[in-house]
């Protein structure tokens, strides 16, 4: 693998969406931070960068480490939107938003790094030493999560894991790529033998299945036999009028009611043909 160092910033003239983060400054990552950084790039969208323009910020923070606290206190029960830069990289950001700015960084201070999240990441590699934290606008909570979706579509913050605001990754369900990719490398090369597959079978059967003892209600099997079942339409053989009014949602249906069975069905539909006292079609006729 290539060596990957970074830039004081990289701006939208010096990468394209096909480059990676390749550029001279003689300043190399050790191989777990260069393939932290890959990793983002494969899997994120490229972000929107304005090469000669810059966030008219409320406040800044650049030396973080040191002044945090301060921050913190200054924008107490306050509500915005920040950001988070990663300073040897500026390509790499953050936005985010709080009813409460201060607290927020509090939490982000002594929790993120705990997190298995882009931005978590970085800050366990790099530690927060290497980020500056700006307040870039300040507005009512109820424009606050406007605004930050407004901030997330326009820039494509490399670090953000998730592209909407207040989606919840916990109630969704959904696990991170962080998480999908360990899953994956675990499992690579696995291959289980026989007698392994048998406890894992055997775990699996019976009341220990998920779905043992449990039954589709009618309504959803109905449902279900309409879309991929067969309609059958039963005519009595005296007067050519539809049995019940209504076609019969399968042939298994239809069996199940009428003095037939399915094999016959098959033989006897669409033939003309009466089979003790009723039609049987597969459209419905028309008498003229």
């Amino acid at each position: 693998m290539n060596n990957i160092v970074i830039l004081n910033e990289i701006t939208s003239k010096d990468v394209n969406e096909n480059s990676t983060l390749i550029k001279t400054n003689n300043i190399f990552l050790e191989e777990r931070k260069k393939l932290l950084i890959n990793f983002i790039l494969k899997n994120h969208t490229w972000p929107f960068i304005e090469r000669f323009e810059k966030h008219v910020y409320v406040d800044h923070c650049p030396n973080f480490v040191k002044n945090n606290n301060i921050f913190k206190k200054k924008w107490e029960n306050k509500s915005g939107i920040y950001k988070i830069t990663f300073l040897p990289c500026r390509l790499f950001t953050y936005y985010g938003s709080s009813n409460n700015i201060g607290r927020r960084i509090k939490y982000h201070y002594y929790n993120t790094g705990k997190q298995q999240t882009y931005l978590g990441n970085f800050v366990k590699l790099f530690g927060w030493s290497a980020f500056s934290v700006i307040l870039i606008e300040e507005c009512n909570l109820n424009k606050l999560q406007e605004r930050e979706d407004w901030y997330l579509n326009k820039f494509k913050p490399l670090l953000n894991y998730m592209t909407k605001s207040y989606s919840d990754i916990r109630k969704i369900k959904k696990m991170s790529i962080f998480t999908k990719s360990k899953i994956s490398n675990s499992l690579k090369g696995q291959v289980h033998n026989l007698e392994v597959k048998k406890r894992m079978s055997l775990s699996r059967s019976g009341e220990n299945n998920y779905y043992y003892g449990k039954r589709l209600d009618s309504k959803t099997l109905n449902a279900a036999h309409k879309v991929k079942g067969k309609l059958i339409y039963v005519y009595f053989e005296k007067d050519k009028y539809l049995v019940n009014n209504a076609p019969f949602i399968s042939m298994r249906e239809t069996a199940k009611y009428l003095p037939i069975n399915t094999g016959t069905l098959k033989r006897k539909l669409d033939t003309g043909i009466p089979f003790k006292g009723y039609y049987y079609y597969s459209v419905p006729i028309i008498e003229k």
